[in-house]
């Protein structure tokens, strides 16, 4: 094979001056293989939009919407035919786009630029022929190649791809049928059915977001939705390589269908990599990798930075102090002018993301600065926002046409300045058009393009069922156009495979960006499936995804068969339409009065592209009944109508009821006959009303051109286009009209009459209502509620994420959903608009409803951001963030302070003080003699309805004395008892005793996650006024530790007696890596094991009564219960109790063993209110709990006999510190805990306690 391509090569340069005359002036295709306006060249064929003028996106997606390609250019030849096609037809000479782009940063630094052709995916090798305009300057920083016309005829050019211009499509003559074939849905073929109902594979709607984890968080969500039938199947998987599949098993992990949702999160294992996988019968498609990271701001430190000073009518620049934190904060003011001017931020600018340009001028004149900007070879953009006397110049979501020169211009009377700043933006990649799916015949082939765009450069990647596809030289390689050899990407081979590329052995070059995939001789069985096309470059990956059906089907005529009656005007023409769904393509042939129409003989009759009868010179011996036999090698079909011969206008072919995707474009073919010498014209009616395709430019009528074909296309279709198409064909003789209706599908509309039912509304929830909106050809398959407060009006945020259109329907009335929707804020009045998403995506949002205010209540939520210290000598500042207006829940906002001085034992008398008002700022006077000392500080919001939770407690320093009358000399003392380590993961604590006031002194800085448990030198100094003193000791201390990574291994158990067992295990290995930190102990979990094959008792025991029998003991008597099949045998009662101003989490359970057992007693303390539940237990796990009782035994002198104080009472609880994780007591029976059968379907509960050691 190898000497067959290189002796290929060899003859085709050596003949290529031969062989230019031949191909110039011989075509290879006959006009009959291109569609009509098309023109054929050597295999391919090509069209020539003059007419409409488009940019070079729009332009690609223009071709693409017909199944070809924007213009590449491969061969002299193909150079020469374009060349003299538009120097004949274009007699104003333009521009004209082709696929080719300029790759990389286009530099003027680059010796060589490189091009591609994006329309198949080549790179222009540069040893190849091209046909530059020989003045062409390269040094363009981007730019697409152009067809232009010079002195010497037409050229390649460089282009801005912003400038609308005329262009060229080109598609292969083998797959020239795509061009006027109707749109094809998981539908063709099939008789009408409903299009929700069908089977198909995998397509998401929401992708999955990056998410950032600041500070300590509960939990952390991550999701993804995709529609398909049957349903998929979703899965994630995290890593490097995203090798690890996460499963429910661990723990901490919970998947309902594509939200992951992480208890807990920790960096140390859940930071990284993320992917979503769904899958169903027809196969497996990944969504993009997504990011879960974790984020921290550290705190500015309390020695002052060093005062700067600076010359008058100069600049001087104040470095901010450095602080830890993750990710990278944006600063949003600009530093000195010398160097940094033009200074921009970020400093590596994304598009999708703002830009900010900064200029800034200094001098010592008072007269006005004047500003000004201006962009290279364009005007600013129209997202860009000047602000602070144009010195600021904002891009809003900058996009990749916003890069360029951009220069600021400072004036002063006659003086002036100006300084230029070469803007490049880096971009993840995303889709121009994403790749769509494709019902393509059997045996045909397949050219599917990947529209996308990024900064830098992308590279593609094509992707079957999850796994890379490479391509299959010994089964798809073919020449094209003689001298160019094409490898068809086929079925991977290579599991391992990364990337798409041509082999080099078997064609001698390697593309960059390989954003086309061929395939041909498609097979149901190599190539049916979910295919995605993978755009990665530094930013990040993208993917688009399709699917791929490979269709056998026989001819049929369901959808479109020809109508049973056709008038046609003596003496005139008319064409008869044949329109078979089938696959392979069907062989048309016709017969009039069942015997078959000769069409070669030039004669009355002709077929023309797309299989339809045209008849001219139309005579009465015509009329007559003609069939349309539709057979490909599954089967035959025919269709037939009756032709009358009339005199007048009457159109033949008509516009049929059509479905489309938005975004895409539709064809309505309407033919007419008239009277020979009757000028005729067409007119097009939208909904009654006449269309204007000045004002509409996505509607172009087309007149019958080479093969007979007229009709109107509507390009790139929106919603607004749904509706009733007419078309009016009219002569002077008489007109005639027939319509037909389009669909256009997409994402639902908006749904409507969003409302809140007004006796729900409570404090944090309230039931939402709305009525369904139009589905838009696919079934809604959840609903978004999006809600803003009267605070922030404009700033919609997600309140209820993925409510199932199933479970949000009402019983009453079909029509009305409803949804609960919780965790607002109370006393804060909310407005809510809701959103509807089906498989082509998320919908308008609805108008808003009208502002609903939740009912007051005391504050939900604790002050935040505590700190403080700095000041006067003598004064405690105490900082805080207050809540916002959203969070207040109620007038009368104020907060309650409390502060003592800080000691170990964490004992000492509270002050307190309340201010009213919203503030976050409060100093109080602690004396001069306490200066720089620690202090406990913690505080609680308060409204009219009452007081909140206690914010979290910290410690803050009251003001240092820098100054005083004692200091006459430097410190003669160093500072003693250094020490320090513990504290948070990525912090280094040090501490050390002052020498002033033998105090506590504590510096805690950030290390870096990475380098937990390390050992650090440690040495300070004390200094003041007068100068520095000596230094300490040097000591070592360790860093934070970070969790044990490590796990003990073989463990092992077995019986010790009737009521215990032993257990030992090896313990972690005592290294870093392993222990990361100093292993303290073990913690052991005990676990009471249920079998699971009968159900828990149902009833729940009644008439629980409390009686005192002493001091600090009661008994507990019920009414036991009956038990049912199927549930299993009671082994038990068990009791839960606790102090009824707890949370139930926190209650002491009590057994009594034994189903007959009624009665139990309990250990409780004087004079505290109990809360008391009972119910009964059985290997089927724990029934239903009685109702609460609550008691309280009585508080007496030692003479007086205890007794139960019997009441009713209703409680609120609003605890004033978070409820932490409590141990739960010992006692737990593993009797039945470790043996027999029971062990393999379990019901665990899992108890903790701290052990040391390793056994147990």
């Amino acid at each position: 094979m190898e000497t067959t391509l290189q002796y290929l090569r060899f003859y085709c340069i050596d003949l290529r001056a031969a062989l230019i005359l031949l191909l110039v002036f011989q075509s290879t295709v006959t006009a009959q293989d291109c569609p009509p306006e098309w023109y054929p060249f050597m295999g391919s064929c090509y069209h020539f939009y003059g007419e409409t003028q488009k940019t070079y996106q729009e332009a690609r997606a223009q071709c693409e919407s017909k199944g070809s390609g924007l213009l590449s250019v491969s061969t002299r030849a193909e150079h020469g035919f374009i060349s003299r096609w538009l120097t004949a037809n274009d007699p104003m000479l333009r521009e004209w786009y082709t696929s080719g782009i300029r790759e990389g940063s286009g530099s003027s630094k680059d010796a060589t630029p490189k091009f591609s052709w994006r329309g198949t995916g080549d790179v222009i090798d540069p040893d190849s022929p091209q046909f530059w305009d020989p003045a062409q300057d390269f040094n363009l920083t981007s730019g697409v190649i152009v067809y232009r016309h010079g002195d010497g005829g037409y050229t390649w050019s460089i282009r801005e791809p912003a400038t609308k211009l005329p262009f060229i499509c080109e598609v292969v003559a083998s797959e020239s049928y795509r061009v006027t074939e109707s749109y094809r849905d998981f539908d063709y073929g099939l008789m009408k059915v409903d299009l929700a109902r069908l089977e198909r594979g995998p397509h998401f709607i929401i992708q999955p977001h990056s998410t950032v984890v600041v500070g300590k968080s509960r939990t952390a969500q991550l999701e993804c939705v995709a529609s398909g039938n049957p349903h998929p199947v979703y899965s994630w998987f995290k890593g490097d390589k995203l090798e690890t599949r996460i499963t429910s098993k661990t723990g901490r992990y919970t998947l309902t269908n594509g939200r992951l949702i992480i208890e807990n999160p920790i960096e140390s294992l859940d930071n990284g990599k993320y992917q979503c996988v769904v899958k169903n019968k027809f196969g497996i498609i990944r969504s993009d990798v997504v990011h879960l990271s974790f984020g921290h701001l550290g705190e500015f430190s309390n020695v002052p930075d060093a005062p700067v000073n600076a010359h008058a009518y100069e600049g001087a620049k104040i470095d901010c102090s450095r602080i830890s934190f993750k990710p990278a904060p944006i600063a949003d003011w600009g530093p000195k002018i010398q160097d940094e001017f033009i200074a921009v931020y970020p400093a590596l600018p994304l598009a999708g993301h703002d830009v900010r340009l900064e200029c800034f001028a200094y001098g010592t004149s008072t007269s006005e600065f004047r500003y000004s900007w201006v962009r290279e070879g364009r005007g600013l953009p129209q997202n860009a926002v000047l602000g602070d006397h144009n010195r600021v110049l904002v891009l809003r979501e900058a996009t990749l046409d916003n890069q360029g020169v951009y220069t600021c211009h400072v004036r002063r009377e006659a003086d002036s300045d100006k300084k230029s700043f070469d803007l490049k933006l880096g971009a993840k990649p995303y889709f121009l058009t994403p790749i769509h799916n494709q019902h393509a015949d059997m045996g045909s082939s397949l050219t599917w393009r990947c529209d996308a765009r990024a900064s830098p450069s992308p590279t593609f990647t094509w992707v079957k069922n999850g796994r890379p596809i490479v391509s299959d030289p010994k089964r798809f390689v073919r020449p094209k156009a003689f001298c160019t050899i094409v490898l068809q990407l086929s079925e991977f081979l290579n599991i391992g495979c990364e990337k798409v590329s041509l082999l080099e052995d078997h064609v001698g070059h390697k593309p960059v960006n390989n954003n086309v995939l061929v395939i041909s001789k498609l097979d149901p069985d190599l190539h049916n499936g979910m295919y995605q096309c993978s755009v990665s470059n530094i930013h990040g990956t993208s993917l688009s995804e399709g699917q791929l059906r490979v269709l056998e089907l026989a001819p049929n005529f369901y959808k479109f068969p020809t109508p049973p009656s056709t008038r046609a005007p003596l003496y005139g023409n008319a064409t008869l339409p044949c329109n078979p769904e089938g696959a392979p393509a069907s062989k048309i042939t016709w017969f009039r009065n069942g015997v078959e129409i000769n069409v070669a003989d030039g004669g009355t009759y002709s077929m023309v592209p797309g299989g339809r009868l045209q008849l001219t010179s139309i005579q009465p011996s015509d009329a007559g009944r003609y069939t349309c036999r539709a057979e490909n090698s599954l089967g035959v079909a025919e269709s037939s109508t009756e032709l009358s011969i009339v005199e007048g206008t009457y159109i033949t072919v008509g516009p049929q009821n059509q479905k489309a995707p938005v975004n895409t474009t539709v064809f309505f073919e309407c033919s007419a006959s008239h009277a020979p010498g009757a000028d005729m014209i067409f007119q097009w009616k939208f909904n009654g009303n006449n269309l204007d395709f000045y004002m509409h430019p996505e509607y172009e009528a087309v007149h019958a051109g080479p093969g007979g074909v007229s009709g109107l296309y509507i390009k790139h279709m929106n919603h607004h286009n749904t509706g009733m198409y007419e078309c009016v064909a009219i002569t002077t003789i008489n007109s005639d009209t027939k319509g037909a209706y389009l669909e256009v599908l997409g994402p639902p509309s908006e749904p409507a009459g969003v409302f809140v039912e007004s006796q729900s509304v409570s404090t944090t929830s309230l039931i939402l209502k709305w009525s369904k909106g139009s589905k838009r050809g696919s079934d809604i398959t959840h609903y978004i509620v999006q809600a803003a407060n009267s605070f922030e009006k404009d700033k919609w945020d997600v309140v209820v994420g993925d409510i199932r259109a199933s479970q949000a329907t009402t019983e009453t009335f079909r029509n009305i959903l409803a949804t609960n929707v919780t965790g607002l804020n109370p006393g804060c009045s909310y407005r809510f608009r809701v959103i509807a998403v089906n498989e082509f995506g998320l919908g308008p949002p609805s108008l808003p409803s009208r502002y609903t205010s939740t009912m007051t209540a005391p504050p939900v939520l604790a002050p935040t951001n505590l700190g403080g210290g700095n000041g006067k000598i003598g004064e405690l500042h105490m900082t805080w963030k207050p809540l916002n207006k959203a969070e207040e829940a109620g007038p009368g906002i104020g907060y309650t302070l409390y502060w003592r001085r800080h000691t170990e034992e964490g004992d000492g008398l509270w002050e307190k003080r309340v201010i009213n008002g919203s503030v976050g700022k409060y100093v109080t006077f602690v004396g001069k003699d306490n200066y720089y000392l620690e202090y406990d500080f913690k505080l609680q919001a308060f409204n009219a309805r009452g007081h909140g939770p206690n914010s979290t407690q910290v410690i803050v320093m009251s003001a240092e004395d820098w100054y005083t009358s004692t200091m006459t000399a430097p410190p003669v003392l160093a500072p003693t008892n250094l020490g320090g380590g513990n504290g948070k993961i990525g912090e280094l604590h040090m501490t050390w005793k002052r020498v002033i006031n033998g105090s506590v002194g504590k510096y805690v800085t950030f290390v870096g996650k990475d380098n937990y448990y390390l050992e650090y030198d440690f040495k300070l100094q004390a200094f003041n006024a007068r100068g520095h003193g000596p230094n300490s000791t040097q000591i070592i201390v360790m860093s934070a530790e970070d969790l044990p990574v490590g796990v003990p291994t073989n463990v092992e158990a077995e019986g010790y007696n009737g009521t215990a067992m032993e257990v030992w295990w090896n313990p972690v290995p005592d290294t870093r890596e392993a222990a990361r930190g100093k292993i303290l102990g073990y913690q052991r979990h005990r676990h009471r094991i249920f079998t699971a094959y009968n159900d828990a008792a149902q009833k729940y025991p009644e008439e629980v009564r409390v009686h005192s029998v002493g001091k600090n003991e009661v008994e507990v008597w019920w009414r036991g219960v009956d038990i049912q099949q199927p549930e299993s045998t009671l082994d038990g009662y068990v009791i839960y109790y606790w102090p009824a101003y707890e949370n139930y989490r926190t209650a002491t359970e009590h057994f009594s063993e034994g189903r007959r057992v009624y009665r139990a007693r309990i250990k409780v303390e004087p004079g505290i209110v109990y809360a008391l539940r009972v119910a009964a237990y059985s290997v089927g796990g724990q029934g239903r709990k009685s109702q609460t009782t609550y008691f309280a035994v009585a508080m007496g002198s030692q003479n007086e006999v205890p007794g139960i104080v019997s009441f009713t009472i209703k409680i609120k609880l609003a605890p004033t510190q978070p409820i932490g994780s409590k141990v739960a007591p010992p006692g737990f029976d593993l009797r039945k805990s470790w043996f027999g059968n029971r062990r393999s379907n379990a019901v665990t509960t899992k108890r903790h306690n701290a052990i040391a050691g390793g056994t147990l």
